[in-house]
């Protein structure tokens, strides 16, 4: 945008501090969020829309209709669903579990934590960053994280017993609870701004000289 007069009809959202190059150790600078659209209608229908979303924000929900609650002494981002929620929660799971039954995927469950070496080659492999993986505990032998996704333990599923190619591709997918360190503003309530491998289904396939490689539906 070479000059601010071009863009026609706006209207600045808010401020906030951003580190620069998203590195908190550099400069802090100030982020102004604003939208642009070509006429005084479609900026007044977007505004619109976004007063509809605020609404139906489901943290405002989930707090009026007793379905969930963040409290503070638990921590940011994690979630205690009460009877209600709990009741939506598992039809949710029933007709995700009935669909992906129906798609010839097959449920499997993983542990909660593992050792530092399985932690950090789940997040390398995934493009992920060492550091995702919060630290649970460690003994005089190793050093145990809480799991930051679930795929890679399938992979371990796969690669537990010699397999044919007939069996391919292999679907797998279970209902796992991941743990992750994230930086400020990527959480959203329930929802996570960004790449979430943890909760979707694992899928292994062949490839044209014969191993499997992994891939995500």
């Amino acid at each position: 945008m070479p000059e601010t007069g071009r863009l026609g009809h706006f209207k600045l959202m808010r401020v906030a501090g951003a580190y620069w190059r998203g590195d908190e150790h550099r400069a802090q600078l100030q982020r102004i969020y604003g939208t642009a659209w070509e006429s005084a209608k479609a900026l007044s229908e977007h505004l619109h829309r976004l007063e509809e979303a605020e609404r139906r924000d489901h943290r405002k929900l989930g707090a009026e209709l007793d379905l969930f609650s963040f409290p503070p002494e638990i921590g940011s981002g994690l979630a205690v669903f009460h009877p209600k929620g709990g009741l939506v929660r598992k039809l949710m799971e029933d007709y995700s579990r009935k669909r992906h039954e129906e798609a010839g995927y097959e449920f499997v469950f993983t542990p909660h934590i593992s050792k530092q070496s399985s932690s950090r080659s789940q997040a390398t492999s995934n493009g992920s960053p060492t550091g995702c993986s919060p630290r649970w505990s460690s003994t005089r032998d190793s050093v145990y994280y809480l799991k930051p996704m679930n795929c890679p333990f399938h992979i371990l599923i796969y690669r537990s017993r010699q397999r044919s190619y007939r069996e391919l591709p292999l679907r797998l997918f279970e209902f796992g609870s991941v743990y992750r360190y994230e930086k400020s503003g990527t959480l959203h309530g329930l929802t996570e701004y960004g790449h979430d491998p943890g909760r979707r289904p694992y899928l292994l396939r062949p490839l044209a000289d014969g191993p499997a490689s992994s891939s995500r539906s």
